[in-house]
């Protein structure tokens, strides 16, 4: 009984990570897009004096330009979307020409913020996911009015870069991309068993996904 709920659990997260991947299209041009709208770059921001209190969604929108949100290139994969997970604004400090970078001066005001957030880059062959960076970002207000990010101080970088393959076009047979279980523990989900074929290895239990239909169809056995 504890196999069958955990292998009910593992169907229904690689399914829905199928049917995340559903939403990358190709258009015309053959331009990959990304699995969700992609913020225009620059952000348009409103002037403001040095001192003003920093609004953190308009902080999060300017991270996302600086961790290098992007559509792909025309005719091109590689469209990347950054996700900030949390923005904390902490004390505000004055300039200092020894920490911060850029155009400030004396008198000039930093505010440091500490980000979470995740980068992912989607190609056709799958989606390769960095996630949870955590930096402090020390924001100030420019000679524009407008908030630029100054000095950056790294807290924490992802241990490894999780490859996510698109199941529409599998990998050579043998690559394979461990990660963090959606339910606990360690996974391998490799690809290129056969065409149209992928598998997740979770414990003595094997998962099959066979894409090449229309719909999904699993097959769960033993693992060897």
């Amino acid at each position: 009984m504890k196999n069958e709920i955990l292998l009910a659990a593992i169907a229904c997260s690689l399914a829905a990570s199928s049917l995340a991947m559903a939403q990358v299209t190709t258009d015309k041009n053959g331009t990959l897009s990304a699995d969700r709208p992609l913020l225009e770059c620059p952000v348009q921001q409103t002037p403001v004096k040095n001192g003003a209190s920093p609004n953190a969604e308009l902080l999060k929108k300017i991270v996302r330009c600086n961790k290098g949100e992007k559509p792909a290139s025309k005719g091109y994969d590689g469209a990347v979307t950054v996700d900030v997970a949390a923005a904390q604004i902490g004390t505000p400090r004055r300039w200092s020409y020894s920490q911060d970078l850029g155009n400030g001066q004396v008198g000039t005001i930093v505010y440091p913020v500490k980000v979470t957030y995740t980068v992912n880059t989607f190609y056709r062959t799958g989606t390769e996911q960095s996630a949870n960076w955590i930096r402090i970002l020390n924001f100030y207000v420019n000679a524009f009015g407008e908030w630029q990010i100054g000095s950056e101080e790294s807290v924490k970088s992802p241990d490894t870069i999780k490859r996510i393959p698109s199941g529409n076009a599998p990998e050579a047979a043998g690559q394979a991309t461990t990660g963090a279980n959606p339910l606990h523990g360690d996974w391998v989900y490799a690809s290129g068993e056969s065409e149209g074929h992928t598998t997740a290895v979770y414990g003595d239990l094997r998962f099959t996904n066979d894409v090449r239909g229309t719909g999904l169809s699993f097959v769960l056995t033993k693992k060897e």
